[in-house]
């Protein structure tokens, strides 16, 4: 524990100076946009602001990382850690649908941000997209978390490459980070849709795992 805390402290400390030094790094291409009138100097700028860019989510990144596992996993309502998810993403008049009732799944803390990269995967990568849906299914096997776009779907070849670390576009480690989030507790995620007609991912959470309403009501 001791190791991993002075780790931790390491790994913060060195992420901040990182990350002050890019904002500086960050004024700087600005500053030089702005006086350059050349066009291949302006090309090779917003190729480093790219790239820049890029550098900036691996580090957010690893701090999400640092942080999995860190506290304990606790009972949490699904449908208002989704309303909490989304406040910050820009929905562009996409209508987002949750129909989960009381549902409450043992998770890690950091469960919202599977909601968010869920969300966030779908408006970035939907194309023509219109509407995401959560809802879910109860069965023997446990409580499957459905989210459903009707964007333009995941190829069947990428289907199982998306949840690889090394398999990213844009959006960073979106959905690695999904996956190592969600295997804290023993759930798993994985992609049902039909290319060309959306996205469709089911969380399936075992028993013992998930509290229902009328579990809840019982309480």
């Amino acid at each position: 524990q001791l190791a991993n805390r002075k780790l931790n402290t390491l790994s913060s400390i060195t992420r901040h100076d990182i990350l002050n030094q890019i904002t500086a790094l960050v004024m700087y291409l600005s500053l030089a946009q702005e006086i350059t009138t050349d066009p291949a100097v302006r090309d090779h700028l917003e190729k480093i602001e790219q790239i820049t860019q890029l550098i900036q989510k691996q580090i957010r990144f690893t701090r999400d990382y640092q942080n999995i596992g860190t506290a304990a996993p606790h009972w949490q309502n699904v449908r208002f850690t989704i309303d909490n998810a989304v406040t910050d993403l820009h929905l562009k008049g996409v209508a987002l649908e949750v129909d989960l009732d009381d549902v409450e799944i043992y998770a890690d803390m950091l469960l919202e941000k599977v909601f968010y990269n869920l969300v966030d995967n779908s408006l970035r990568h939907g194309e023509k997209i219109t509407r995401i849906r959560f809802y879910y299914q109860h069965d023997e096997k446990g409580v499957t978390i459905i989210c459903e776009d009707d964007g333009a779907g995941i190829p069947h070849h990428a289907k199982e490459k998306i949840f690889r670390r090394e398999y990213y576009r844009n959006t960073g480690y979106g959905l690695f980070l999904v996956t190592e989030i969600l295997s804290i507790t023993g759930l798993s995620i994985q992609e049902t849709g039909s290319p060309g007609k959306g996205a469709r991912f089911e969380i399936l959470v075992p028993p013992g795992f998930f509290r229902l309403g009328t579990q809840l009501r019982e309480r």
